[in-house]
């Protein structure tokens, strides 16, 4: 009887092992070809894409006090302020820790070594991102310390090659991207070419709650996930961890609501146009936040107009992010930087290019 039942836990074992065998087998036989990270405010998220078109999550790390306190600077600027932009060796130390926890966590799903990603940064609030900042001066020394190789999306002598939210949401969502992911840049938007006009020209509100941080997104005209120009209100003190702080949580989601409304403010009525919505985060999916989008919407956008469409798909809306610098990650051998011009004459992306 003994013996019966240590060969059926045998072969139970040997079961799963084969089956887990497989599933690794599985995805290298997918191709792999871009892996994306994404630094919110709270946490970091990495992922995969495939040559096949499926992106699959890879793992999440919540981050310390030490990470919510680097994001905030990063969405305020901090790290350009008082002098020359002079990298923290903390900000490095603490980049360099998540990495390398994601890519061990990433590693151990696919079953072989990552070596070069694609990162995305929290949105900002500065006006304008010409020039390289120290940011991306530190994910540099971070990965390079890290052993692994930091894929610079859009290396432009003016423009920092980070992505930002408005990008890797849109891309992540299979948004903004012309087809097959191996057409370069040229193929994509030079002039009298179709690609582009295939894909629709959007206004997106993007809203992104997360346990530390909310974070408002308004872009221009969009067609090209590669060139969104946005206009961000990154708030880190309506994080949905501030919803029970607040005797009276009505007051926090009156506050949330003023936020949410940023864009409308001040503007002549109605001439603010939003086409698609997006929530991300791992609150994203909140109800009483996506009643709180609906009414604002309601409130300031020209009732004349069709309702905006809510991007809702089966991207979890936790992992959108990271999805997205995957996808980047995985056209990047193609989409050739050599060729930017293209981009900075084409006005149907969007001027002035801010957010590349």
């Amino acid at each position: 009887m003994m013996l019966a039942i240590i060969s059926s836990w045998l072969l139970s074992a040997l079961c799963c092992l084969a089956a887990e065998d497989q599933k690794l087998l599985f995805i290298s036989k997918r191709q792999i070809l871009g892996i994306g990270i994404d630094f919110s405010p709270s946490y970091a998220t990495a992922a995969a894409s495939f040559a096949n078109g499926s992106n699959i999550p890879l793992a999440m790390l919540e981050g310390g006090d030490d990470w919510r306190s680097l994001m905030a600077d990063v969405s305020w600027d901090k790290l350009n302020h008082g002098g020359p932009p002079i990298v923290p060796g903390s900000a490095i130390s603490t980049l360099q820790h998540t990495l390398e926890k994601l890519m061990s966590a990433g590693q151990e799903r696919l079953g072989h070594p990552i070596t070069k990603a694609a990162v995305s940064v929290p949105a900002s609030n500065t006006i304008s991102r010409w020039g390289r900042k120290p940011m991306t001066d530190a994910i540099t020394a971070a990965f390079s310390a890290a052993g692994v190789e930091f894929l610079e999306i859009l290396s432009f002598p003016a423009d920092e090659s980070l992505l930002y939210p408005a990008n890797v949401l849109l891309a992540g969502h299979g948004l903004g991207l012309c087809q097959p992911h191996t057409i370069t840049e040229h193929e994509c938007i030079a002039d009298n070419t179709p690609k582009l006009d295939m894909l629709p020209a959007e206004i997106y509100y993007l809203v992104g709650y997360h346990p530390d941080a909310l974070e408002l997104i308004l872009t221009h005209t969009t067609t090209l996930a590669y060139g969104v120009n946005p206009v961000s209100w990154p708030n880190y003190n309506l994080g949905a961890k501030a919803r029970g702080q607040n005797p009276e949580e009505e007051f926090y989601w009156e506050e949330v609501r003023q936020l949410l409304s940023s864009p409308f403010i001040g503007a002549v009525p109605y001439s603010v146009k939003v086409t698609r919505v997006i929530l991300y985060g791992t609150h994203g999916e909140d109800e009483k936040l996506r009643s709180t989008v609906r009414d604002v919407l309601a409130t300031f956008l020209d009732p004349e107009d069709p309702l905006p469409v809510w991007i809702e798909d089966e991207v979890d809306s936790t992992y959108a992010g990271a999805l997205g610098a995957a996808e980047f990650a995985k056209r990047q051998p193609y989409w050739s930087a050599a060729s930017s011009e293209v981009v900075s004459q084409n006005t149907r992306i969007g001027q002035p290019r801010i957010d590349l």
